[in-house]
């Protein structure tokens, strides 16, 4: 999570967020890892460590999405040197389980995840660990699992955020996933129904016309449909630390 203090100072030279987040709807990685290494690079000296490694696991992320993983790796290597605490730890670890994950190293992740998780850091942390383990479980079969941390991470992130916030909503939307996976479809319903009253998700809309399908509700899944635009394709469920920051994680397609 970029903390209060740092998306404060960082929202004082330009927009910084609002300009990031724009670029990254578009798809434009580059153009985004810009901006964010250009705010690395200009923190002043006296930034704390947690807020210098949070925007290094930031500028990782950011890398992965636009297919430099060793671009992605030299920044968690820097990230390294910002770690001093069990949370920090826990930070880096889901970062680096992150990374291991979109290259498909799922083995990998799932040990990162979970070595996170013991460490037993903050709320916010700890229910991206977990949304990302459920990523890893649910893409090698073990789908009671998937959803069992689904839950677990919606419930951190609520304790922690409030009902209204974008990763509540994201979570929601992965939890959908792992409930439709498990052929509960009036559950992902109701999951997806929450994240909408949460924000407007695209992803959510989409999900949702999906799941209506399935439950024979092919007019309200037509409009739906024509809300948001047959091309929205949501991404694999994971959770990085822009997510805490102003977004929501990166919603759980439902296939």
């Amino acid at each position: 999570m970029l903390t209060m203090a740092l998306v404060a100072m960082l929202a004082g030279s330009g927009d910084f967020l609002s300009r990031a987040k724009t670029l990254e709807a578009a798809g434009q990685w580059e153009a985004a890892h810009e901006i964010y290494r250009h705010a690395f690079d200009t923190l002043p000296a006296e930034t704390p460590h947690e807020d210098r490694l949070r925007l290094l696991t930031v500028l990782a992320d950011v890398s992965v999405r636009s297919g430099d993983f060793r671009r992605a790796l030299t920044w968690i290597g820097k990230a390294d040197a910002d770690v001093r605490t069990d949370a920090d730890r826990a930070v880096l670890l889901n970062a680096r389980g992150n990374i291991a994950l979109r290259q498909g190293r799922l083995g990998v992740a799932e040990n990162e995840f979970r070595a996170a998780l013991e460490l037993r850091p903050p709320a916010d942390t700890g229910a991206a660990a977990l949304i990302n383990l459920a990523s890893v479980e649910s893409q090698t079969g073990r789908v009671p699992q998937a959803r069992v941390h689904a839950q677990e991470a919606l419930q951190l992130w609520r304790r922690e955020l409030g009902d209204r916030h974008p990763s509540v909503a994201g979570a929601w939307i992965t939890l959908s996933t792992m409930e439709a996976l498990s052929g509960d479809w009036r559950a992902a319903e109701r999951s997806l129904r929450a994240a909408l009253d949460v924000e407007q998700s695209p992803d959510a809309m989409w999900n949702l016309a999906v799941v209506l399908e399935r439950l024979g509700k092919g007019g309200e899944a037509a409009r739906w449909r024509k809300q948001v635009g047959e091309q929205v394709r949501p991404a694999a469920p994971t959770a990085d630390w822009r997510s805490l920051g102003h977004a929501g994680p990166d919603r759980a397609g439902i296939r």
